[in-house]
């Protein structure tokens, strides 16, 4: 297959790329995070603290905020993402079935994302 130059839809691919993998990045961060607070309470629960003993002074809170918060800005990384491929693809002369094939979504939805935007 040919090389295809750079143009607006790819460079937007590429920026939708970067995102998502920061935005993956993040949300393991967060996830690894939670976990420690997870691990701190079951070892004071085998130690047989109380569970509200064995909770205090973790970041229970904080950490269940931040893995929401970073579980809906991957989310909002992979739908741009969907959006700036299928623009790529549509550019690059796809169709919008092909391009629903290599992201593993309908082609309805592809329709309905390309006309969101």
């Amino acid at each position: 297959m040919a090389a295809v130059s750079d143009s607006p839809e790819r460079t937007a691919l590429k920026k939708s790329i970067d995102a998502l993998v920061a935005s993956a990045a993040a949300l393991r961060e967060r996830l690894r995070n939670y976990e420690i607070s997870m691990d701190r309470i079951r070892r004071g629960l085998d130690e047989g603290q109380p569970a509200i003993d064995a909770s205090s002074g973790t970041s229970i809170p904080s950490d269940r905020r931040l893995v929401t918060e970073s579980i809906e800005q991957f989310e909002q990384a992979r739908h741009e993402l969907r959006v700036a491929l299928i623009a790529a693809g549509r550019a690059e002369g796809s169709s919008v079935a092909e391009v629903a094939a290599v992201l593993g979504i309908s082609r309805q939805l592809a329709y309905r994302l390309t006309a969101r935007g």
